[in-house]
């Protein structure tokens, strides 16, 4: 099976390399060091799964390069897709999947808009993996897996082809018959995660502990899963308490915008607003609208302190403090006051 990875950091990188390992065809589209790198070295994983090197990996920063191909991953940040699916539109044949494994449940809606309904496959994985140094992907615990499927629930060959393919390499792969309904159980999570840590600047094992920070975990996800039945979408009724269980379970360190917000990185959050930018949607987003203007107001704050100064960029100006124990930097203990106060919480 000939695959293009669109975007090989952490997501894209990981997947590519163990389908590579299967036995795919899989060319690498990157850029910068990055791909210097790649062209230099070769691909390194470093996993608890057993690393994968590949020396010789397929790279290039210029998709046409590659041909039509079978299928098409799609892993940059969800504020590059447009450019990133343009690009990849020359090598996408009459029978090519493009799946997205970015977050969000609007991403796929970019996918059309350019390539028309044929090509898109629904998709999402799970995974904890970024580039530790250019050319090197750090694949964190033992969580590597890939929802995928046709969006009208059908098993068709180019899934079914795919599914053997990511078997091969050792991937835990699934078929899904409700792809819709996959994306937005994990969106329903991510926004939760991603509003809360980001907000209170701490690690999910802080929120979940308070009382009321708790309680905003779950306001968050009940919200998320009122907008996603008034899309249609056949969510449990009882899924933002099964989430607030199994928040329960992870590392009491997990975050998850933290570190892009504190160093300045757009979010993804840009794109999907916790799902308030739904212009038909009947829900009031009152707690997914809040969380996001606090972290807006940081972003932008924080980045004009530091880069819009009349002497230029300073980089003195400390984005945030680092949260003792946890390895994740942090606001200050009055920004933190000031949301919890915003946010009724305290």
């Amino acid at each position: 099976m000939k695959i293009a990875v669109m975007g090989s950091g952490g997501v894209g990188g990981y997947f590519g390399a163990r389908l590579a390992q299967g036995g795919c065809d899989v060319g690498f589209i990157a850029r910068g060091a990055h791909l210097a790198a790649l062209r230099e070295k070769g691909l390194l994983v470093e996993s608890k799964l057993g690393n994968i090197s590949l020396p010789k990996a397929s790279v290039t920063d210029d998709p046409r390069t590659l041909g039509t191909v079978d299928a098409v991953l799609i892993g940059v940040k969800l504020w590059d897709t447009e450019p990133a699916v343009r690009a990849t539109a020359p090598i996408v044949g009459p029978k090519t999947a493009v799946l997205s494994l970015q977050n969000g449940v609007q991403k796929d809606d970019v996918l059309r808009r350019i390539l028309g309904n044929e090509p898109v496959m629904g998709g999402l994985c799970y995974i904890a993996a970024t580039i530790a140094r250019a050319g090197v992907i750090s694949h964190t615990g033992t969580m590597q897996e890939l929802v995928f499927g046709e969006y009208d629930g059908t098993r068709s060959p180019r899934a079914e082809a795919l599914l053997k393919a990511c078997r091969l390499g050792g991937i835990d792969a699934e078929l899904s018959q409700d792809i819709r309904k996959a994306i937005w159980e994990k969106f329903v999570f991510l926004v939760c995660l991603s509003a809360t840590t980001t907000t209170v600047r701490l690690p999910i094992g802080r929120i979940r502990g308070h009382p009321r920070t708790r309680q905003l975990l779950l306001d968050v996800m009940r919200e998320a899963v009122a907008v996603g039945h008034a899309q249609g979408v056949a969510l449990r009724v009882d899924y933002a308490e099964d989430r607030l269980a199994f928040c329960d379970s992870l590392p009491v360190e997990m975050t998850s915008s933290i570190r892009s917000i504190t160093c300045h990185r757009s979010l993804d959050q840009d794109l999907e607003g916790a799902g308030s930018s739904a212009p038909r949607c009947p829900i009031k987003t009152l707690f997914g609208r809040k969380t996001y203007a606090a972290n807006v107001v940081v972003f932008v704050s924080s980045t004009a302190a530091r880069d819009c100064s009349p002497q230029g960029p300073d980089r003195s100006i400390p984005a945030a403090k680092d949260e003792p124990g946890t390895g994740v930097k942090a606001s200050s203990s009055k920004s933190q006051a000031c949301f919890i106060h915003h946010l009724r919480l305290g």
